[in-house]
């Protein structure tokens, strides 16, 4: 959390999705006063616990301390940005106006040159930041020092980490390991039968907190084994056994234990 001496900041969250639901919720949660910028002529969101700015040349940019992007736009070309007339509205911010974007739709190179007078600090996250101690994954590049503190205010709770490339690639690819383990819980519930569940099923907070164990144990499992997921499933696997089977009915290929790297190293 921020300090208490600190003021609450004024953060406008260009982009109503998933995405841009939980940083502002997690920036409200922060104690921020917090406005979703939506499109000219679009629909309140109907979440009545965030208020809602439509964007456009009235729009007194100058109020915002930080305004964060997390809009999704598939453009074929750069072009694009200029050419959405709610988008273009950004090139308005001023320039002492700290901006961050968690855009990646298209390159963020696309981003940096349609607002040359921002040093957009770019990171990675997933809809998780809504709750304390998601993943939130910062390039080691050079920033404008205030703007990445004002950032890392706005969204104190998070786990920041910061990563030089190529490994904040490499990491903010494997960021996704967070969902296929939670769509892998369910394809497991599926198979096990109705009685444990799966999607669609509502999860009591006994069954949500025993989920989290069980992932703890994923956790623990790599790291005995260094990291390797092969090694940690079959410590867990017999052959012919009953988590193989599980995991022959779950994924695409079946399991087999030679296709490993061997036996894990020696601690």
């Amino acid at each position: 959390m921020a300090a208490a001496t600190d003021p609450p900041l004024r953060i406008g969250v260009v982009g109503r999705g998933r995405l841009g639901g939980a940083l502002a919720r997690a920036a409200r949660a922060a104690g921020h006063s917090v406005a979703l910028l939506r499109r000219r002529g679009g629909a309140p969101s109907g979440d009545p616990s965030l208020e809602e700015v439509e964007l456009g040349p009235g729009l007194d940019w100058g109020s915002f301390d930080l305004v964060l992007l997390a809009f999704g736009l598939h453009a074929e070309s750069p072009e694009v940005l200029a050419a959405d007339e709610s988008l273009s509205a950004l090139r308005a911010i001023p320039a002492e106006t700290s901006v961050a974007s968690v855009v990646m739709s298209m390159p963020t190179a696309w981003l940096d040159d349609f607002l040359p007078e921002h040093a957009i600090v770019h990171f990675l996250t997933t809809p998780a930041a809504e709750l304390a101690g998601a993943i939130a994954l910062l390039p080691a590049r050079a920033h404008r020092p205030g703007d990445v503190l004002r950032l890392r205010t706005a969204l104190p709770a998070l786990h920041w980490i910061e990563a030089a490339e190529p490994d904040y690639l490499r990491l903010g690819a494997l960021m996704v390991g967070s969902a296929i383990a939670a769509v892998s819980l369910a394809y497991l519930a599926e198979a096990l039968g109705p009685a444990f569940g799966g999607s669609g099923v509502e999860a009591t907070e006994a069954d949500l907190a025993y989920l989290e164990a069980v992932l703890d144990d994923a956790k623990r499992l790599l790291r005995l084994h260094g990291g390797d997921g092969r090694r940690a499933f079959s410590s867990v696997a017999t052959p012919g056994g009953f988590t193989e089977r599980l995991h022959d009915r779950i994924f695409a290929r079946p399991w087999r234990p030679k296709d490993g790297p061997g036996e894990p190293p020696r601690r």
